[in-house]
């Protein structure tokens, strides 16, 4: 029912309109959380005395994440 729906607002083009400004917001979305990754990984370092690899932890949020959007 929430999906018919769901499609039925893109399909009547109100989505269709706002598109480029959901990604906008969806860009911008997510650099702030991956900075914001990092920085709470800078943090934890800080505090065990440990380094940990950036890339590594943003590329895992990254698959994450698209794995999440296409659940």
């Amino acid at each position: 029912e929430v999906v018919h729906q769901a499609v039925g607002l893109f399909e009547g083009g109100l989505i269709a309109g706002h598109v480029g400004t959901l990604l906008w917001f969806a860009a911008a979305l997510a650099m702030l959380s991956t900075l914001q990754t990092l920085l709470a990984g800078s943090v934890v370092d800080v505090q065990t005395g440990r380094r940990h690899d950036g890339d590594r932890e943003i590329l895992g949020q990254g698959v994450a994440n698209v794995i999440g959007g296409l659940l």
